[in-house]
């Protein structure tokens, strides 16, 4: 075993100060990186998982554009939303008639609600 040879003044020699500095580098140079590496697969795991997310979300806007294509499917909307029909089709409006009962009495006439039907000419 070696034993440091402390100078008259109290302190080590040079050497030693020099090694004492040279070993709190290394281990800063050590642990700061592997802080670092732990904090960047988090984030890596963060990145995938919102890859993963949006790519399903893609996979569901894609088929719902491909729905939104079709004649068919636009011609539904135009119809329900804004009660659009084709030039070829007529629509009529079935009211309760004056003397309407339902299960509980006789339907006011003001609270019926019109149905539509829509039929090809």
């Amino acid at each position: 075993m070696r034993v440091v040879r402390v100078l008259r003044n109290g302190s080590p020699p040079a050497w030693a100060w020099l090694l004492l500095i040279i070993g709190m580098v290394t281990v800063f140079v050590l642990i700061m990186p592997i802080g670092t590496l732990f904090q960047v697969r988090h984030e890596y795991q963060d990145v995938r998982s919102n890859v993963a997310l949006l790519s399903r979300r893609s996979q569901v806007l894609g088929k719902e554009i491909t729905k939104l294509n079709s004649t068919k499917e636009i011609e539904a909307i135009a119809h329900q939303r804004y009660g659009l029909i084709q030039p070829t089709q007529q629509e009529f409006v079935v009211l309760p008639g004056p003397k309407a009962q339902s299960a509980y009495g006789p339907v006011p006439v003001g609270s019926a609600v019109p149905t539509t039907t829509v039929v090809k000419g």
